[in-house]
């Protein structure tokens, strides 16, 4: 025997019940899914809605500062000092790209980008903050890794992104469409992680001189026409082979020259 009905509320659900017994259902056994009808509908209601709360906070926020944000980090100034590796990379020409493009091919072409940028950052456990207009922001909490292992993953990382920009390119140059390039800077540090904003408008992203100090890295991709650039420190957390020095370059906004290191 079959038996199903559609539950009330908002849903917009069906539930079914089956049987296999010879005399199917008895009209003691309809009753009673009619009297659960009402609390089944609310219960999946709740659970449909926190579902997709949950799904819109991880897609617009990120897998980390969305489970944050669940489990109650939304105050203004609520945050946490972490280690984190610091990513930041940055179209190259977008500007003179976009002039006289028609929006859809200009929107078509950062999404392309971002697909080049976002994938390997999250595979490595890595976290995308921010789309900064055509800049991008992300981190990599140390958390349970020692710090050689999560440079090396943002290394990783970074190396993939190029790799992909490359296949991407040859695709477009097919297409007759223009070629991307972008710059990648990796930086280690302390960052404060949480909520900034006003009480009716919060954000949930890391602030700090680490995150100021890779954007200013970053910047020098396109004067040392390098893809990849990683500081000092990032360099002395990861421990392996594989860089080469480029020599200290001022920084603006930073009393010190810093040197600064790319791939072999």
């Amino acid at each position: 025997d079959y038996y199903i009905f559609t539950l009330p509320r908002k849903s917009g659900a069906y539930v079914s019940f089956a049987s296999s017994a010879p005399e199917g259902f008895r009209d003691h056994d309809i009753a009673l899914f009619d009297k659960i009808k009402n609390a089944v509908g609310l219960r999946l209601e709740l659970y449909t809605a926190r579902w997709g709360i949950d799904s819109l906070l991880h897609l617009y926020l990120g897998r980390n500062a969305a489970t944050h944000v669940i489990n109650g980090s939304f105050r203004l100034g609520g945050r946490e000092d972490i280690e984190a590796v610091v990513w930041m990379c940055d179209l190259r020409g977008f500007t003179s790209m976009t002039e006289g493009a028609a929006i859809e091919e200009v929107l078509a072409s950062l999404n392309q980008y971002f697909e080049c940028v976002v994938g390997p950052i999250r595979q490595r456990d890595g976290e995308v903050l921010k789309f900064i207009g055509d800049a991008v922001l992300g981190i990599f909490p140390i958390g349970d890794k020692t710090q050689a292992e999560v440079c090396a993953g943002a290394l990783d990382a970074a190396q993939e992104s190029l790799e992909r920009l490359q296949e991407l390119n040859k695709l477009r140059q097919g297409q007759q469409q223009a070629q991307l390039n972008f710059g990648i800077a990796l930086h280690y540090g302390t960052v404060s992680y949480g909520n900034i904003g006003t009480a009716e408008r919060l954000d949930f992203t890391v602030i700090g001189a680490a995150v100021n100090e890779a954007a200013r890295i970053e910047g020098l991709c396109s004067n040392l026409k390098e893809s990849l650039l990683v500081s000092e420190t990032f360099a002395t957390k990861y421990q392996g082979d594989g860089l080469r020095s480029l020599g200290k370059h001022a920084l603006k906004g930073v009393h010190a020259p810093a040197e600064v290191f790319t791939r072999r």
